[in-house]
């Protein structure tokens, strides 16, 4: 959880009242995902029970990003109004509305496989690896598992219902690791829509 405040401002901005945009968007994610803030709610309550500077959790703090409290308040407290929001999240899940994404570690929460799928494949070095896209989408399919791919169809099938403009395709595309442009000048919304997709289904067909 941490890493969402981490990929905003390294900041806690939230009140008692009202979710930071980083909490947020941490919501959306669990929103997909329940669990995850079932998680962040015990792992909170082990840490404060504990103490941030017990030798208890000393390694787990060590490895956590450094979020900055606001003046006056200590981490702790931060901490308990963060959880206040969680399970208050956890009681009515369909409060959250689910607006696109704002940072790259929502991209990669909210559509975990599409993410890998982009990310590792059609990035920056793109040419040295592969000969076209299509030798790069061949090679997911030779080691994907049914569960990724069926994961891919529906993250595929999200994005598209919550874009609409072409700007918004590109903002995605950047954030999910798109460093590439499609082939034959396809926008990246065409190339999901009638490459990339269509070829998700009939693997999944098979």
């Amino acid at each position: 959880m941490l890493n969402c405040y981490a990929s905003h401002t390294f900041a806690f901005t939230d009140t008692p009242a009202v979710p930071s945009p980083a909490l947020l968007s941490y919501l959306r994610a669990a929103a997909a995902d329940p669990g995850r803030a079932v998680s962040a709610v015990a792992q909170i309550d082990d840490l404060l029970e504990a103490g941030l500077f017990s030798d208890e959790v000393a390694n787990d703090v060590d490895l956590m990003p450094r979020i900055r409290p606001p003046e006056g308040m200590t981490v702790e407290q931060c901490l308990r109004v963060t959880r206040a929001h969680l399970a208050e999240f956890i009681r009515a899940p369909h409060t959250i509305s689910l607006e696109r994404p704002t940072s790259r570690w929502e991209w990669d929460a909210r559509f975990p496989e599409l993410s890998q799928f982009i990310g590792t494949r059609f990035h920056q070095d793109f040419s040295y690896d592969y000969t076209s896209h299509s030798e790069a989408i061949d090679e997911y399919f030779e080691y994907a598992s049914p569960e990724e791919v069926r994961t891919l169809h529906a993250d595929i099938e999200r994005l598209l219902g919550m874009l609409h403009s072409d700007a918004e395709f590109e903002e995605a595309a950047e954030a999910l690791g798109m460093d590439v442009y499609p082939p034959d000048d396809q926008t990246f919304r065409t190339w999901l829509t009638h490459t990339v997709l269509p070829t998700v289904q009939r693997h999944l067909a098979a």
